[in-house]
């Protein structure tokens, strides 16, 4: 159908459609975490029930993943973090709270420091911290063992150009 003059267009929809499995967020990561144990090195994604502090009441789900934690309401995601945004974590076991720390903001010195602090609803606030951990070790080695082979390349390009044989080749070129 074309519209006339004088009528207006429907307003594009400005907000985000999720799709989770029927099983959840922890049917997909437990999914995942079965994939993941069967590769040697990498650490599974897991799903803890926790709860907010404030309102200890409200069940929510905190999703340890193998670059970030996400902390979900049901379906709904209520905050993000990779792991090399965030400035800490910690588990108090006397009292049961796994605490994240960030800065929000663009960088660190500009920013606003924010702890989050979570109630470990089945006591895995160890289990938690531990695997963020093993995440970030994860994190750091790859990235460690990536720029040192972009290291070997760039010596070894820089090796190649100014080799006898460039320069031979170079010269003959020119004569």
């Amino acid at each position: 159908k074309k519209k006339g003059k004088g009528q207006k267009k429907k307003a594009a929809s400005t907000s985000r459609r999720m799709s989770v499995a029927e099983s959840g967020v922890g049917g997909v990561t437990e999914e995942a975490a079965i994939i993941s144990l069967s590769m040697q090195g990498v650490t599974a994604e897991q799903v803890f029930r926790v709860a907010n502090q404030k309102k200890p009441k409200k069940e929510l789900q905190l999703k340890v993943g193998q670059m970030n934690c996400q902390l979900f309401d049901g379906p709904k995601v209520l905050g993000s973090w990779l792991y090399v945004q965030l400035e800490g974590w910690q588990y108090q076991p006397t009292t049961s709270v796994f605490e994240l720390n960030y800065t929000t903001g663009k960088d660190r010195r500009s920013g606003k420091s924010v702890s989050i602090k979570l109630v470990a609803l089945d006591g895995d606030g160890a289990k938690i911290s531990t695997l963020m951990t093993d995440h970030a070790k994860n994190i750091k080695k790859a990235v460690k063992s990536q720029s040192k082979e972009q290291k070997q390349a760039i010596k070894a390009a820089n090796e190649l150009a100014h080799s006898p044989t460039k320069k031979a080749l170079r010269a003959s070129m020119l004569g």
